[in-house]
């Protein structure tokens, strides 16, 4: 199948190449809401330990936490796949995200519920990306299937391209959450009005949290390609190629 991999080309032959593959479309989609809320939080929570909790020297613990689960959590996600679809290793990253959310909305200013928000918004993103960047391997069979063009490179080449479309966003989105909440120039914890933390609240949890919301509604309602219907594109695809070997001898 491999053998039959088409050249990148140029740009527009490589936009139709993803246009045309609609599972690699909408496993995008899901991603790159995903992507976004992610770093959306990620990048302001430098603030949260600033000017909510008032302990900046604990800001530590945001990087910390990361690296510790993603160190731990990493390994197992192939033996977790092997007993649990990979369309619930999904779904269930994403429930851990939204309680993660609920914690960080409901207590923001306690530094146990932080770390407990911490842990249940890390935990899962290892299993969230590695379903992103499977989903989309497996779309390179579909569209080869659906199309009769193989565009790997192409289709390979989406995930990192929304990644950095969500870094690019990152210091945008900081920017404009400690402007709006006056997280700026001379403010300290003790300064802060509920006006101002309900602010911060909604741009740095509210919203991403329904971009979270809508990833995963995205995600169960449209992505239709797991498993099971990659193993039967794979056996067309073999079954195609065969017949055609044996055309042309």
């Amino acid at each position: 199948m491999r053998a039959k991999a088409e050249g990148s080309g140029n740009p527009i032959e490589a936009f139709k190449a993803i246009a045309r593959n609609d599972q690699l479309l909408w496993v995008a989609l899901s991603y790159l809401l995903y992507s976004v809320a992610n770093v959306a939080t990620t990048g302001v929570l430098f603030y949260q330990f600033t000017y909510v909790l008032g302990m900046p020297d604990s800001f530590s613990l945001a990087g910390v936490i990361p690296v510790v689960i993603g160190l731990v959590t990493t390994p197992f996600y192939p033996m977790l796949n092997r007993h649990i679809p990979r369309r619930w290793l999904y779904t269930a990253g994403m429930v851990s995200m939204i309680a993660g959310y609920i914690l960080f909305i409901a207590a923001p200013a306690n530094l146990p519920a932080v770390v407990a928000a911490l842990i249940l918004f890390y935990l899962p993103a290892q299993s969230i990306q590695m379903t992103a960047i499977l989903s989309m391997t497996d779309s390179i069979e579909y569209g080869q299937l659906k199309t009769g063009r193989r565009n790997e490179a192409v289709t390979l080449s989406v995930r990192p391209m929304l990644d950095k479309i969500a870094g690019a966003l990152s210091n945008g989105i900081v920017g404009f959450v400690a402007v709006a909440a006056g997280m700026v120039g001379s403010a300290t914890a003790s300064s802060m009005t509920a006006d101002n933390i309900r602010t911060f609240k909604t741009f740095a949890y509210y919203l991403p949290l329904g971009g979270i919301v809508l990833s995963l509604i995205v995600f169960l309602l449209t992505v239709k390609i797991d498993e099971k219907m990659h193993e039967d594109i794979v056996r067309q695809l073999e079954g195609q190629l065969a017949a055609d070997k044996a055309d042309a001898e």
